[in-house]
């Protein structure tokens, strides 16, 4: 994943109202300790790995938001971080109601990201998604075709105006990315 099109993701999950320019006299730095894990099925259907997202720094603004899938003895398939303050933009950091977005960014995660499988994805097509975003296939035909017959778990990151799909790739023993859109 391009840093670029991850920063895009991470600020996306970070979106909230308008807020004043100038820090209210009585705003403190926040710190955040958001952590969520579970248990799912990626490098195969018979091994369990764990997915993380975390979200963690004092003050909050400081900290790291980390993506991770990793095996049952630690092994690393998939990890993304970036720091918090990248993602804040528009967003003053002293701003508490950021912590109940990111909360809820990161359970959205756990609700999104294996609900597919490879054979759940549409067919082949050099040209634009089902719902008119524009994707793109980012192996070849024979191989994504293949991929979709085996019925693979899929990974799904994405941002608001972005997505990616990620496989475990046997050669490799990594995640890896089949497709990608916004």
């Amino acid at each position: 994943m391009s840093p670029a099109l991850f920063m895009a993701l991470a600020a996306a999950l970070l979106a909230a109202q308008a807020q004043p320019e100038e820090s209210p006299s009585s705003a403190k730095p926040w710190s955040c300790d958001i952590r969520k894990s579970a248990q799912v099925t990626f490098s195969s259907a018979e091994v369990k790995d764990t997915f993380e997202v975390s979200a963690v720094g004092s003050p909050c603004w400081q900290g790291d938001l980390k993506i991770e899938i990793r095996t049952a003895k630690g092994k690393a398939l998939f990890r993304r971080e970036t720091k918090l303050k990248d993602l804040f933009d528009d967003n003053p950091p002293w701003d508490p109601a950021l912590k109940a977005d990111l909360e809820s960014t990161v359970k959205s995660f756990f609700e999104e990201a294996f609900a597919k499988r490879s054979g759940d994805l549409p067919a082949y097509s050099a040209g634009e998604a089902e719902d008119g975003d524009a994707e793109q296939v980012q192996i070849p035909e024979e191989e994504y075709n293949r991929l979709r017959q085996q019925n693979l778990p899929v990974f799904l990151i994405h941002g608001y105006e972005s997505w990616q799909y990620f496989i475990y790739d046997l050669a490799t023993k990594k995640a890896k990315l089949i497709v990608q859109g916004g």
